[in-house]
């Protein structure tokens, strides 16, 4: 505790010595004659028009903004000059305020010609692969979860669990703000953000030190699109979906700038009706055979909203402030038939028909903070930010259910019902400085703090004498306290073409769970974690199209907020769910080499051994005859993968990219082990069919899933687009029709005491979707800031 106290001052004290400023500094912005923003316009600065050599020289932004050092003098000679239009060169006076330089566009037959380049579906930076979203009508109505299982290495699970590469554990973060989000309220939240909003997806399946050591199985961060016209632009979109059951989705997204002010704001609504068809077989006690089916209707109706104001108080330093919202109304309503069957006497069979009804209402409000300052004119900057998150759950549930013998004679009647109000506060705040001290070498450091605060009521009555009575019983609270200090340092540099990333991340983490019940309990724990990072990148080539990396991490996996909490579910007559107040975390060493070629191929091989692994436990309560299913600390994991990606432009006017992984598990579990391979195939198919027309294809097959004892046999999923662009391309119409041939439908075997429980699921993945999106602008170009949140863990573990 008292190192990391030392580490902050020390990172502020050192952050004021970079942040003073002693040179002449000169800001402004390249435009054309139409005061349009000229991207990457080069900027030299003479002392005289004779003079060969420059004494300062600038490439403006992408805004056509620059700020820049000048070391002597008042006077200059300028000369810019920026790609399609003619150099100006003129004397200039340096002065107090901003100055604009106008380039005029060059005017000669080559002006009539439009070229545009084509954003491929996939491109490799390294430290992650990006998945361009935009223009891409296989997208067409999708949500954000539904996208991601286009991305490579990538898989959703039929609980909305992300994976990379088979590891689980994702934490998902939206332009590099981490949701403070899990669980349903995390697929809550997905849902609601639609792909008429997404640029690109970035999966980082190893994070660097500056990241949260939080989330074992990697870091997924959707870039939302960005207006970049001043005065008011902004879109509407609206989409219909219809499978077995209708759904349908809105969404308005404004953006304003002027003089320093930019606001934006983003409204989105989501609707939908489905279905889950569940049936499973298994032993009962005393030689039965049990079998149920649970015929499920889901409804969901979600609203999410985002405000964001930023002030520029001056040319490389701005404040921000932003708000996300999210307001999700759902509920379930389970048939569930179970019978009981005894070969060798069955006068003994009988069977239930229970009635579960689930309602949940999910709020999230999100406030954050930001401060961004530029220290100096090659890059270094401060960043200071703020976030406090608050989350109100209302759960209530009722089950009604009776039994019936072996002639369909009622034998009883049970019926209760339960209430789940649960309220989670999340503060965090933290602060980072880059230094750069040339393109390729440069440091980061900083700390941050986060405090997490979890209050949850369970009440559960049932009838007694046909009235409702409460169960003192089954009554209790679970109160979570944690608080996690954290210092890092990162420092990138080059040497003999190979770039080298070394980072050290320190976490204390200090938690206490508290149970007011019958028999009450404390549970404490107090723990500090180094958690180090290796990047190495080798060209291979002079251009660095080819190249060679390896990398290094380790990575932690608290237990999410609502494993902890000892709630009872009931997801029908036989089966409930339970939490365990006395999970730890699980801890996991993950390593990768690769090879690329042209910037296009890569191979990598990769392993990963996780430590303490938190895994599903499933066993048969021998009083009562229940499957109950809970989590604890019982695993060990060896994964070992081979990734080959392979795009190919087979003509101009069709591409395709195509992953092909094998892995290979060694899982030891108190209750199971298993070593078995996997094979995963994705491809998708991009066809471009004119000026205006589009279409696209995807697909993946994999062999079989493994998700803690559960034993998942083949998935596929074929999905198909077309898209029609109108207006200029500002009305954009997209159809498509999602999991063509029923691939997702499961077949499964849960593992439990040398015992099988066979289930088979069926949701509505079978969907034909619409959508249209109109873009409007009316204004000057500029760029928006990233307002940026310093929640990078609590959030994620939020159920």
């Amino acid at each position: 505790m008292k190192k990391f106290l030392i580490l902050l001052i020390m990172t502020v004290t050192v952050i004021s010595g970079f942040a003073q400023k002693s040179a002449a500094v000169l800001m402004g912005h390249v435009e054309d004659e139409n005061g349009q923003g000229i991207a990457f316009a080069t900027l030299r600065f003479m002392v005289s028009d004779t003079s060969a050599k420059a004494v300062a020289e600038k490439i403006a932004g992408e805004d056509g903004s620059f700020i820049i050092d000048l070391p002597v003098g008042n006077r200059y000679f300028l000369i810019a000059t920026g790609t399609s239009y003619n150099p100006t060169k003129k004397w200039i006076e340096i002065g107090d305020s901003a100055m604009h330089i106008v380039l005029i566009k060059k005017t000669n037959d080559l002006e009539a010609v439009t070229v545009k380049s084509t954003v491929p579906l996939i491109s490799r930076k390294i430290d992650r692969v990006v998945m361009n979203v935009d223009d891409n009508a296989l997208v067409a109505g999708k949500n954000s979860m539904e996208i991601m299982e286009m991305a490579p290495g990538m898989f959703v699970d039929r609980n909305g669990g992300i994976s990379i590469n088979g590891n689980a554990g994702v934490r998902v973060m939206v332009n590099g703000v981490m949701l403070q989000l899990s669980g349903d309220d995390l697929t809550a939240y997905l849902n609601n953000l639609r792909a008429s909003d997404i640029k690109s997806i970035e999966i980082i399946a190893h994070p660097s030190a500056e990241y949260d050591a939080q989330g074992t199985g990697g870091i997924i961060n959707i870039i939302l699109k960005k207006k970049r016209t001043a005065g008011l632009t902004g879109n509407i979109s609206a989409g219909y979906s219809i499978g077995r059951y209708p759904g349908n989705d809105q969404g308005l997204q404004l953006n304003y700038h002027q003089n320093k002010l930019t606001f934006t704001g983003n409204y989105s609504h989501y609707q939908n009706k489905g279905y889950n068809d569940i049936t499973q077989q298994r032993d009962f006690p005393e030689d039965g055979i049990y079998d149920a089916t649970n015929s499920i209707i889901n409804r969901y109706n979600g609203h999410s909203a985002r405000l964001g104001m930023t002030y520029d108080i001056s040319q490389g330093q701005y404040l921000a402030l932003g708000y996300n919202g999210s307001y999700n109304h759902s509920g379930s309503v389970t048939h569930s038939i179970s019978n009981i069957h005894y070969p060798a006497l069955p006068q003994n069979n009988f069977s239930s028909d229970g009635h579960f009804t689930d309602h949940n209402a999910r709020n999230l409000n999100n406030f954050t903070f930001n401060y961004h300052l530029d220290t100096d004119t090659s890059g270094s900057n401060l960043e200071i930010k703020a976030d406090y998150t608050q989350t109100n759950n209302n759960s209530t549930n009722l089950s009604v259910s009776q039994d019936l013998d072996a002639e369909g004679m009622p034998l009883r009647d049970t019926s209760f019902r339960y209430g789940m109000p649960n309220k989670a506060r999340i503060l965090t705040a933290d602060i980072k400085y880059m230094q750069v001290f040339s393109p390729t070498t440069k440091l980061h450091f900083g700390g941050k703090y986060t405090g997490t605060r979890i209050d949850h009521v369970n009440q559960f009555s049932r009838i007694v004498d046909n009235n409702w009575t409460e169960d003192p019983a089954m009554y209790y609270q679970f109160h979570y306290r944690e608080h996690i200090l954290a210092g890092f340092m990162t420092l990138e540099g080059k040497v003999l073409n190979t770039e080298i990333q070394l980072g050290l991340r320190g976490e204390y983490t200090k938690t206490k769970g508290s149970l007011d019940a019958v028999t009450s309990s404390v549970n404490e724990n107090d723990y500090f974690n180094l958690f180090p990072t290796v990047f190495v990148k080798r060209d291979l080539n002079e251009n660095g199209s080819n190249y060679f990396s390896l990398s290094y991490n380790k990575r932690i996996e608290r237990p999410y907020y609502n494993d902890l909490n000892p709630y009872v579910s009931y997801l029908d007559n036989y089966t409930i769910e339970t939490g365990n107040p006395y999970l730890k975390p699980q801890f996991a060493d993950n390593y990768e080499i690769g090879f690329t070629l042209a910037n296009k191929y890569n191979f990598s091989v990769g392993y990963s051994q996780f430590r303490d692994e938190i895994t599903q436990i499933t066993h048969i309560n021998a009083d009562t005859a229940l499957v109950e299913i809970t989590r604890g600390n019982t695993g060990s994991t060896k994964r070992y993968s081979a990734t080959l990606s392979i795009p190919v432009k087979i003509t101009k006017w069709w591409n395709t990219n195509n992953t092909l992984q094998w892995r290979y598990e060694n899982l030891q579990t108190a209750g199971f082990a298993i070593k078995q391979p996997l094979y995963y195939l994705q491809t998708a198919q991009d066809f471009k069919l004119g000026k205006t027309w589009s279409a696209n294809l995807s697909a993946f097959y994999l062999n079989h899933a493994i998700e803690g004892n559960i034993f998942v046999s083949s998935i596929s999923k074929v999905d198909i687009g077309i898209e029609k662009k109108l207006m200029d391309g500002n009305l954009k119409i997209r159809a498509g029709v999602t999991d063509l041939f029923l691939g997702r439908k499961i077949s499964a075997d849960i593992k439990y005491d040398d015992r099988l429980i066979h289930i088979t699921q069926e949701r509505q993945s079978r969907m034909f979707k619409v959508s249209l999106t109109y873009n409007f602008r009316k204004g000057k170009s500029f760029k928006t800031k990233k307002i940026e949140s310093s929640s990078e863990d609590a959030q994620s573990r939020l159920q």
